[in-house]
């Protein structure tokens, strides 16, 4: 159980979704908002609204409002706050995801590598053999992704996860023939019928859309870690010659399909040491897929092997990895 103070809900009881439980009644606050958005501006203007905050069925248009309401006296017991379940990783998430660069390598100041990912705007190429090494990789975290998805929607009517996973597979395959001529054809494609409810199965569709979808990549992954196209391999000392500091800081690089952030083409990840030398590169080269850093992005902090900072670059978002 954690104690939160009586400014704390006040602050953000406007801002965020959040539960506490108060004199042993749970309740659920919710801040709505209006956008309006003038798009014959140029460039186009918005202005948000705040309409009021929902507090379990009631909708209250001030923070005072609620509070004198509520009349609280007694202790503020936090059951949730942006589906985190304590204040400190909220906090920790809302402070990562607005600092600059500086004020993050002083958060993560134990950390001691980094890693930047190639991004899409070069091909990565590998032997077969590091493909395969990374296709394993993918199907193992694939699988144990499905296995937990499947646990969240078990129910008796539900066959087993092997059985489950063997006829979604075939079903895939089987659409695949119908494609065979089709270069552009992706196998992971099926899940846009499961939208039109034409599989074998497609109810509840959030499950059965992500369950053909990642056993539909499996397949087209499997596919591409048996291609090898060019024999012209990727050699990270060659690629990292642009940059004297990210070269005599390179520790090693690894293949992947799924990185901490995301999912999709052969990517190389690159690893550096994280030191006075580097974080200065960091703090004044470094821009998110920019062309005189040869696109890298995705920046992520470790301590030793062990992640404790992510961030997607294209997406815009990032994450603290707790390590217990």
């Amino acid at each position: 159980m954690e104690i939160i103070s009586l400014e704390k809900l006040k602050y953000y009881m406007d801002k965020v979704d959040i539960k506490v439980i108060i004199n042993n009644t749970l309740y659920s606050f919710s801040p709505e908002y209006k956008i309006y958005v003038d798009f014959d501006a140029i460039p186009p203007k918005s202005e948000t609204e705040f309409i009021g905050i929902h507090v379990n069925e009631k909708l209250y248009k001030t923070v005072n409002s609620v509070l004198e309401d509520l009349n609280i006296t007694r202790d503020i017991e936090l059951i949730e706050i942006n589906s985190y379940k304590n204040l400190k990783d909220f906090e920790d998430i809302r402070f990562i995801q607005s600092c600059t660069m500086e004020e993050l390598l002083k958060f993560y100041d134990d950390c001691n590598v980094f890693s930047l990912t190639i991004a899409g705007y070069f091909v990565v190429n590998s032997s077969i053999e590091e493909k395969e090494k990374a296709y394993a990789n993918y199907v193992m975290k694939s699988i144990d992704s499905l296995k937990e998805l499947y646990e969240k929607y078990k129910k008796s009517s539900l066959p087993s996860f092997d059985e489950l996973y063997d006829e979604i597979k075939r079903e895939c395959l089987e659409n695949g023939k119908k494609h065979k001529n089709d270069k552009h054809f992706y196998y992971s494609s099926i899940a846009d019928l499961v939208m039109k409810k034409e599989t074998k199965y497609a109810e509840p569709i959030d499950f059965y859309w992500t369950f053909y979808h990642q056993v539909g990549m499996l397949i087209d992954k499997k596919k591409e870690a048996l291609q090898d196209i060019d024999k012209n391999y990727f050699n990270a000392q060659k690629f990292l010659s642009f940059n004297k500091v990210l070269k005599d800081n390179y520790i090693k690089h690894e293949f992947t399909y799924s990185s901490l952030v995301t999912e999709g083409p052969l990517q190389a990840v690159l690893y550096f040491k994280l030191n006075d030398e580097t974080k200065k590169f960091l703090l004044n080269q470094y821009i998110d897929s920019n062309y005189d850093n040869k696109h890298l992005e995705d920046l992520a902090l470790y301590i030793n092997d062990k992640p404790r900072y992510a961030s997607c670059s294209h997406e815009g978002f990032c994450y603290n990895i707790k390590n217990d």
